[in-house]
């Protein structure tokens, strides 16, 4: 009898595991799923919005500079790399228009005194609701740093062009400068 019991109990034991494990494997599916999911931003943007592909993004950063003056940095304007505008600006830059593929832009900013933290927005501009192409941070030190993207998946529209602007999200009391090449 106490073996019969005793194999009816690991067998009650092993049952409530199967099932907790077949439970968290079905909750580790959905949340996979979930997480394919679209942003809610891009899932309320029609088809002739783009894909709007935050992860093809693939954002690099580099110092080039100490120097916050973008008209001396002649040697940043190489080959390959269209110049499309400039725009100083305290909290959001003017627009630019991209025909997709990278996108460079320059930004000179100044030191601001300790615990700053410079946190920009690349916004591609749509006519219901803008999408964020990518959220960044840059050190807090005087000088001119080049920021590369890649946005061909936010083109869209009839002109077949990303537009794009830059928001500075802190620092409003000081003005940034920058140059787009496309």
């Amino acid at each position: 009898m106490k073996k019969l019991l005793f194999n009816v109990g690991i067998m009650l034991v092993f049952g409530v595991c199967i099932s907790f494990f077949s439970i968290n494997v079905s909750a580790m599916e959905k949340t996979e799923e979930s997480s394919k999911e679209l942003d809610p931003i891009v899932a309320q943007d029609g088809p002739e919005d783009g894909i709007n592909d935050q992860s093809s993004v693939n954002i690099k950063i580099t110092k080039i500079s100490d120097d916050v003056t973008l008209g001396n940095l002649i040697s940043t304007r190489s080959a390959g790399w269209d110049y499309i505008g400039y725009s100083a600006f305290y909290s959001q830059s003017k627009t630019f228009y991209s025909s997709g593929g990278n996108l460079r832009i320059l930004i000179a900013q100044p030191y601001t005194g300790p615990s700053t933290t410079w946190l920009y927005k690349l916004i591609e501009e749509d006519p219901t609701i803008d999408d964020t192409v990518k959220t960044f941070e840059l050190p807090n030190s005087s000088g001119t740093y080049t920021v590369d993207f890649s946005v061909g998946s936010f083109v869209d529209g009839d002109n077949g062009k990303a537009e794009l602007h830059l928001s500075k999200l802190t620092v409003p009391t000081s003005s940034v400068a920058t140059e787009w090449y496309d």
